[in-house]
């Protein structure tokens, strides 16, 4: 079984923190999260090969965009 200690720093680093996180839920290709403060989230530029991101939209387009909401495509 692959150890993802590093991975899961750097995801939780990079939406600013564990304390910024209120919520977070899963599909096959996502993280989905609910931060306190969109600001805190990292949306520099992505390593080759990271995951990508969003932040402030929702996946659905008949929902309006949820500003504290932050997708990371794993897959």
């Amino acid at each position: 079984m692959e150890d993802y200690t590093e991975l899961n720093r750097a995801i939780i680093e990079g939406v600013g923190g564990a304390d910024n996180v209120i919520n977070v839920i899963h599909c096959a290709t996502r993280l989905r999260f609910t931060l306190r403060d969109e600001t805190k989230a990292d949306r520099g530029p992505r390593p080759t090969g990271a995951p990508s991101r969003r932040c402030g939209a929702s996946s659905a387009p008949s929902r309006p965009p949820a500003p504290s909401r932050c997708s990371l495509a794993t897959g």
